[in-house]
């Protein structure tokens, strides 16, 4: 699916017996994956593909978000 330049590569999985993966309002599906065009911040005037996800932790079982640029893999932006 895409809208503008954001595309929905996998919407992933649903956890519901973790309740580390959702709450009354949000859900954090394990596989989600999405790309979106933007502007690289290593190279101005140059326009990038950023990927973000959704995987998880094995040791704790939470969700980890990820984004990268692809002028910028080295750089990966980890939160939890």
């Amino acid at each position: 699916i895409q809208r503008g330049s954001l595309q929905v590569l996998s919407f992933g999985s649903i956890v519901p017996h973790s309740l580390n993966f959702h709450s009354e309002r949000l859900i954090f599906p394990v596989g989600f994956r999405a790309i979106r065009l933007f502007w690289s911040y290593k190279m101005p005037g140059k326009v990038v593909c950023y990927t973000c996800s959704i995987v998880e932790r094995t040791e704790d079982n939470k969700p980890v978000f990820t984004v990268f640029a692809e002028d910028d893999r080295e750089n990966l932006v980890v939160s939890e």
